[in-house]
């Protein structure tokens, strides 16, 4: 018997093992073994069926697709050693093993596994042979001869099957990080803040494109009023495509593949399989496509991505994998960036609302005052008229600055509050202050006071917000004072920063309100004063517009200290030159 040894890989190669004797040999015992290829198939067929166990090895249709495959393994295998091709013997088998395991990449894992179990069950194939040579040699004193040979083919045979799954196991390998990457990528992608829906289809189009290998690509959305996907994004289609698929409307019962999509499913295919019209993909150029459902939190239908090929390669697992998962993550994306539209589109609504009738209000207010005001110049009545007539103007006043505080508000939250820089004097501040509330303090009987560390003391800032601020809180002070009470306001430098105190001897404040006092609207403790709740939560938002801190203390019975620290621009305080 000539000497021999395994090589790397079973091809013609291999023929270097064999003498002619041997080959002659092998060439007898598939001829001697043809006519019982039925039997053997049947037996390793069974032995097949027993290891795999219920429930697969119970279907019929299973187990008659066992049979028929051993049974056609088993006659190519002794038709080419019949034929002495031991070249197309190692080489058929090596081809069958990759197209075998590879064509379980696209079943259930279950099914996937017990394939892979059965195939490499090699040794069940070469025992029912071995034991078939042993009934037909057993008085041929050539039998340890004949059984060495066949051992021989059957080792080579088992090796390839190893070579392989080593090659189709590295191939999903390098599939597997391919995926991951992709959707790594994906998720970074749809990650990175966009500033519309329309921006986030328009990138997801091009996600698609570029990590599931397509020439072209399709966003769609779905309109659950009208039972229909539209397309919102498209990506490698010419102009003219384009606007053909901006007025394409697909309802659930155009195609066979809607309902899969609709119930969550991935479908891929071609053009003549007849899920989708061949019609419509010649219009537009395709050959191949893969649709992946985008489904909300709760499983409804959002939208679908689709991607597509002009050539006949059909997308392979990898593929449809990536384009899942792109699904999964942006259906997120788009669920946020359609709740993001919305709620600036109810901002946009309300902001032209409020300004609309804030501006409205105004007029009719600022007219009604200026009469007022009129009629006091020329009224001579008596003195309860004049006193309804001041009722009247205050009403006026306070209904204006409510509206002027709304407006404001709204400004701050549309981030379209102009902030100005400038040097301000703490004293041109405090003689504000002074015009505005000395008369009111003094007529009720409250001692006002306004004091500063130093009068050349100064802050780089927005004059008129800081003073509406502190107009704010004076007020508010002077509202909560009963007579024979102090509303002092005092300024000094701290540490780069001007620090406003107003304090007051005031009805205080519960510790448990001190956080809800800067709500809106929101009125606490008042004991029947009056106000609509919008001051202090002014003097709030103007203090972090300005980049300042708010701080309160208060005592019930015993007033309340307002702290106001606010930085400087231009590098803190200072005295103006």
């Amino acid at each position: 018997m000539a000497a021999y040894s395994f090589v790397s890989d079973p091809t013609p190669n291999s023929l270097i093992a064999w003498n002619q004797a041997e080959i002659d040999l092998l060439r007898e015992i598939a001829s001697s073994l043809t006519p019982f290829s039925a039997e053997i198939a049947q037996e390793w067929a069974g032995q097949l069926i027993a290891r795999i166990g219920a429930p697969l090895s119970n279907t019929p249709y299973f187990q008659q697709q066992v049979l028929e495959a051993n049974h056609w393994f088993l006659e190519g295998h002794l038709l080419n050693l019949q034929q002495g091709n031991l070249s197309r013997v190692f080489q058929h088998n090596m081809d069958g093993d990759r197209a075998l395991l590879r064509s379980q990449r696209v079943l259930d894992p279950e099914v996937r596994s017990t394939l892979s179990h059965l195939y490499l069950s090699f040794d069940l194939s070469t025992g029912a042979i071995v034991r078939r040579l042993r009934q037909i040699y057993r008085d041929d004193p050539r039998l340890p001869e004949i059984l060495e040979v066949y051992g021989r083919v059957s080792l080579l045979l088992g090796e390839g099957i190893g070579l392989a799954f080593h090659e189709v196991t590295s191939e999903d390998l390098r599939q597997a990080l391919r995926t991951s990457a992709s959707l790594l990528e994906a998720a970074r992608e749809l990650n990175t803040r966009s500033g519309s829906l329309a921006a986030v289809l328009e990138k997801l189009c091009r996600i698609v494109r570029q990590l599931v290998r397509s020439d072209k690509s399709i966003v769609f959305l779905w309109s659950e009023a009208g039972q229909q996907y539209s397309p919102q994004a498209v990506a490698g289609f010419s102009e003219e495509q384009t606007a053909d698929l901006r007025a394409l409307r697909i309802r659930r019962e155009d195609f066979p593949l809607m309902e899969a999509i609709l119930d969550g499913k991935i479908v891929s295919g071609s053009r003549d399989d007849g899920t989708v019209p061949r019609e419509l993909m010649e219009r537009f150029g395709e050959s191949v496509y893969a649709v992946a459902p985008m489904l909300d939190p709760d499983g409804r239908p959002l939208g679908a991505l689709a991607a597509y090929r002009s050539n006949d390669v059909p997308f392979g697992r990898g593929d449809v994998e990536i384009l899942e998962g792109i699904a999964r993550n942006a259906a997120l994306a788009v669920e946020n960036a359609m709740l993001v539209e919305g709620l600036e589109s109810a901002a946009r609504r309300k902001s032209d609302f409020i300004n609309s009738m804030s501006h409205e209000l105004r007029t009719p207010l600022n007219a009604l005052i200026g009469y007022l005001d009129m009629l006091f110049d020329v009224y001579q009545g008596d003195q309860s008229g004049l006193e309804m007539m001041r009722r009247m103007r205050r009403s006026g006043n306070y209904l204006l600055k409510l509206v002027n505080n709304i407006l404001d508000l709204e400004r701050i939250e549309a981030g379209e509050m102009p902030l100005r820089d400038e040097p301000v004097e703490v004293t041109e501040i405090f003689r504000g202050l002074d015009e505005m509330f000395a008369t009111v303090a003094h007529d009720r009987g409250i001692t006002f006071s306004c004091t500063t560390e130093r009068p050349d003391l100064a802050v780089v800032t927005d004059r008129m917000k800081v003073q509406e601020i502190l107009n704010n809180l004076v007020a508010n002070a002077l509202k909560y004072t009963d007579r024979g009470g102090a509303v002092a306001v005092r300024a000094a430098s701290d540490g780069g920063k001007v620090v406003f105190r107003v304090s007051d001897t005031g009805i205080g404040i519960e510790e448990t309100d001190l956080d809800r006092i800067f709500e809106m609207f929101r009125q606490v403790g008042d004991g029947g004063r009056g106000g609509a709740g919008l001051g202090l939560n002014i003097v709030k938002r103007f203090t972090d517009l300005l980049g300042g801190k708010l701080e309160v203390e208060s005592a019930v019975g015993k007033g309340s200290t307002f702290r106001i620290a606010l930085p400087a621009r231009n590098g803190g305080p200072r005295p103006l030159a």
